[in-house]
């Protein structure tokens, strides 16, 4: 070996690449809390733990660059694809 060595930059996958029910689990998600519901009434609703449902929204907050539940109904679209006003 000549002493060159190919540097790979780390990159991480895509959520769809990852997981692809997480993926779209995490949209669902995403979707209810921007229409209001809480963690605990989306967690009842697709049978899982409200911590679980705070997790999906964690993740979900920089790759929709928001910082709190408030701020989702901007970003979100809606059933006919535009952002809430």
């Amino acid at each position: 070996m000549t002493g060159n060595v190919a540097v790979l930059s780390p990159r991480k996958p895509s959520t769809a690449l990852r997981h692809p029910t997480s993926a779209a689990q995490e949209s669902q998600i995403v979707r209810m809390a921007a229409r209001g519901l809480s963690s605990r009434d989306i967690a009842a609703r697709l049978f899982l733990s409200p911590r679980t449902v705070g997790h999906h929204l964690y993740k979900a907050y920089p790759e929709l660059n928001v910082s709190s539940r408030a701020q989702l109904p901007a970003v979100v679209p809606t059933d006919d694809g535009s952002p809430e006003p």
